[in-house]
C-alpha cells in the first residue's frame, strides 16, 4: 500500500487504523478483479473499530451510505456482501483477521496491508 493511499484513508476518514484500511483494500481488490461494484451490504457491530470499515470501502468503492449503494446491517460478526452486475461475492472477516487487526491497532498500517492484503485477494480468486 502506498503512502498517498494511506493519506487519502486518513484524510477521508480522520485517521489511519486496520479497519478502515482493510474497507479499502477490500473495495480496491474486488474493482480490480471485477469491474464497477453496484451495490454493498455489511454487516458490521456499527461501533468503532468495526465501523471504520465502512469509510474504507466507501473511498475505494465508489459506493456510500448516502446514495443507498452501501447498506448497514447490525450484525456481531463482519460479513461483507458485494454486488457485481452478474454474480455476489461473500467476505468473511473472522476471529483470525480481528486478531491481526487488534495486534496492528496503531502500529505500523503498511505492514497491516501487506499481511492482509494476500488474505482478502486468495480469497477473491477462488470466486
Amino acid at each position: 500500500m502506498r503512502k498517498s493511499e494511506l493519506e487519502k484513508i486518513r484524510k477521508f476518514h480522520g485517521h489511519i487504523g486496520p479497519y478502515a484500511v482493510t474497507g479499502y483494500i477490500i473495495g480496491q481488490l474486488v474493482k480490480s478483479h471485477f469491474g464497477k461494484i453496484e451495490k454493498i451490504v455489511i454487516y458490521n457491530p456499527l461501533k468503532t473499530p468495526y465501523s471504520c470499515l465502512i469509510d474504507g470501502l466507501q473511498l475505494s468503492s465508489g459506493c456510500t451510505v448516502g446514495c443507498s449503494s452501501i447498506i448497514l446491517k447490525k450484525a456481531g460478526d463482519l460479513k461483507i456482501i458485494i454486488y457485481l452486475s452478474n454474480k455476489k461475492i461473500v467476505i468473511n472477516l473472522n476471529q483470525g483477521f480481528k486478531k491481526i487487526a487488534q495486534a496492528h491497532f496503531k502500529k505500523d498500517m503498511k505492514k497491516f496491508a501487506r499481511l492482509i492484503k494476500p488474505l482478502i485477494n486468495n480469497n477473491l480468486k477462488n470466486i
